[in-house]
């Protein structure tokens, strides 16, 4: 029993380790309106933001519309997080390659049909460049000699 847990926990880790790079060129910058400190309020389906467009037209995939048994907790959307700001604004959904989202859902299926009260729950998906280099100029590194 303990060796299946560890084997779809492995599975989370690497799926909610995944990320897809998404060029510079076409990133949000902070200046946008999405990227901006705001109140998170409950959205209807039906409602996207600017980044859920742009993520569906490089053909990423929104986890949830698979499966909505699936958790998330995107922590880059709120101020818990290592860098401790909301760096995501209203963005606050988990987007991955069609791929690796079809295999996490059939991961959690498996999971859910052993063991039917347990959930993955989801940090992170896809980030923009901009994102990650805010969280790298986030970090106080010493300098390079």
């Amino acid at each position: 029993m303990h060796r299946h847990f560890a084997f779809y926990f492995s599975l989370f880790v690497l799926f909610a380790s995944c990320e897809t790079q998404i060029p510079d060129n076409k990133v949000v910058s902070s200046a946008n309106p999405i990227m901006q400190d705001s109140v998170h309020e409950s959205k209807s389906a039906l409602t996207k933001t600017e980044m859920e467009f742009y993520l569906d037209s490089l053909g990423l995939v929104n986890v949830v519309s698979l499966d909505s048994s699936l958790r998330l907790d995107i922590r880059y959307s709120s101020d818990n997080n290592f860098v401790g700001k909301d760096l995501y604004g209203e963005f606050n959904s988990c987007y991955l390659q069609k791929d690796v989202a079809e295999k996490l859902v059939k991961a959690h299926s498996l999971l859910r049909s052993r063991f039917p009260y347990y959930r993955f729950l989801i940090f992170d998906g896809a980030r923009p460049v901009s994102i990650q280099q805010m969280m790298w100029d986030s970090v106080a590194l010493p300098p390079l000699i």
